[in-house]
């Protein structure tokens, strides 16, 4: 049963990479776009030149380039990749499987609430990881064919 709840976890981890790649819930529900100023924040690091000369402070400082790079798509939770990348099976037994993130700040994301110095910043709900009508039939699947293999 070990590897059947690993085949699972397996399913269920290329899934979840699928959801960040889709910008959307497991039940494809499109996820809230990022805030002006998380956006800027996102320019501010980029090494375009989104900004006009001084300081790159405010969506009123923009370029030309900088005005069509905010008004652009950006992609949601994937700045860097690093908690689609930590998504991963924590452990399978005979009689279940774990999966999740051990970055401190996957469960906000996941969950949403405040966030930031003194709680300041609302983050929005964005789930990542969970299990769907569709997920749960192609896991009968994965069990059905485990089961059929064992037994032939």
């Amino acid at each position: 049963m070990t590897r059947i709840f690993g085949g699972i976890g397996d399913f269920v981890k290329e899934s979840t990479r699928n959801n960040f790649k889709n910008m959307s819930s497991p039940e494809g529900v499109p996820w809230k776009d990022l805030s002006v100023a998380a956006k800027l924040q996102r320019l501010r690091k980029s090494k375009w030149k989104h900004f006009k000369r001084g300081k790159p402070t405010a969506s009123g400082n923009l370029s030309k380039y900088g005005r069509t790079a905010l008004a652009g798509r950006f992609e949601i939770l994937r700045d860097t990749s690093g908690l689609m990348d930590s998504v991963q099976i924590q452990k399978a037994t005979a009689q279940s499987v774990t999966i999740g993130s051990r970055l401190k700040y996957a469960a906000i994301h996941q969950y949403g609430g405040q966030a930031g110095r003194g709680n300041k910043v609302t983050i929005p709900a964005r789930p990542y990881i969970g299990i769907n009508g569709q997920m749960r039939t192609d896991i009968v699947a994965i069990i059905q064919s485990h089961l059929g293999a064992a037994s032939a």
